[in-house]
């Protein structure tokens, strides 16, 4: 794919996904809404325990999710939450998750943050946030794209569609968005992409040269990113080992200052002191009276 596409489908057509090979920058999403919401654990289920290997995000139908003061519990919010600690879960490389939200209605957009915030509850520092109303993407921090597509098993003007919509690209980090009626069609359209891709080639060579090579750019970025991420730990790692062997060797050079302070006060008492204390320690039974006249005999009791 030459731009970042979102394939949305509804998570109870989960099971009749096909397996095939997704193309670079292809993502499914699974879209939740109020309807199907109460079927969420079986598919949080089967989606942890599949060996399906695809890269996934959300899109959650906003209005109908969170106007229902009854669809507002906890346990919900938490569930949905925790789909993003999936390996395969899409994230920007903020390692921030990537959350499409639906909304039918312009105040809806208020209960994002109430979405949001429960992200953060879990560690996350933000929200890739994308909205989408009707036919638009209208608010996305990354994507710019505008067209969606509605796939209702009429694939005649697929291909016109997407030629229209390469030539509409103005920015890297455009995305395009597909709305399958059935998960079946995945197989049909992706050929049908990339048989138009050949013609965007051959008739637009500048645009398919450019985007083929923001998508080997992009490759390169994500693994220097891993890359930088592995050195950050690294360098963590030494940090940390440095500072504690700096505690425990200033502790050891105190220590060792310390005695040595004692042990010189000791020296320079007067020896007449020092004998005084001998015998003392020998009336308490704590040492043997020869020992205060012969060296070599064993000073201390036991």
């Amino acid at each position: 794919m030459l731009l970042p596409s979102f394939f949305i489908i509804d998570f109870e057509k989960y099971e009749d996904v096909p397996e095939v090979n997704l193309p670079m920058n292809t993502h499914l999403c699974y879209k939740i809404t109020s309807a199907s919401i109460h079927f969420i654990e079986s598919f949080y289920a089967k989606l942890f325990l599949s060996p399906k290997g695809y890269p996934f995000c959300l899109l959650l139908d906003i209005g109908e999710l969170l106007n229902k003061p009854e669809e507002k519990d906890e346990n919900i919010i938490e569930l949905l939450v925790s789909f993003t600690f999936h390996a395969r879960y899409i994230k920007n490389d903020r390692d921030n998750p990537i959350v499409l939200f639906f909304i039918n209605k312009p105040n809806e957009g208020i209960h994002i943050a109430d979405m949001i915030t429960a992200f953060k509850k879990h560690g996350y520092n933000d929200v890739e946030t994308i909205l989408v109303r009707n036919n638009s993407v209208i608010a996305a921090q990354k994507s710019e794209a505008k067209n969606i597509f509605n796939i209702q098993g009429d694939m005649n003007n697929l291909a016109l569609d997407y030629i229209d919509s390469i030539r509409q690209v103005v920015s890297c980090n455009s995305s395009l968005f597909f709305f399958l009626d059935t998960p079946r069609d995945l197989i049909e359209i992706l050929e049908t992409i990339q048989k138009t891709e050949l013609i965007i080639k051959s008739e637009l060579p500048q645009t398919f040269g450019l985007l083929n090579e923001n998508i080997s750019l992009k490759a390169k970025e994500q693994e220097l990113i891993v890359k930088i991420k592995a050195l950050q730990e690294q360098l963590d790692s030494l940090d940390n080992y440095h500072n504690s062997n700096s505690s425990f060797n200033r502790y050891k050079r105190q220590i060792t200052e310390l005695l040595a302070y004692y042990k010189s006060e000791y020296e320079i008492l007067p020896l007449w002191y020092k004998r005084f204390g001998h015998i003392i320690q020998d009336l308490m039974g704590k040492r043997s009276f020869r020992s205060l006249f012969d060296d070599n005999v064993k000073k201390y009791k036991d």
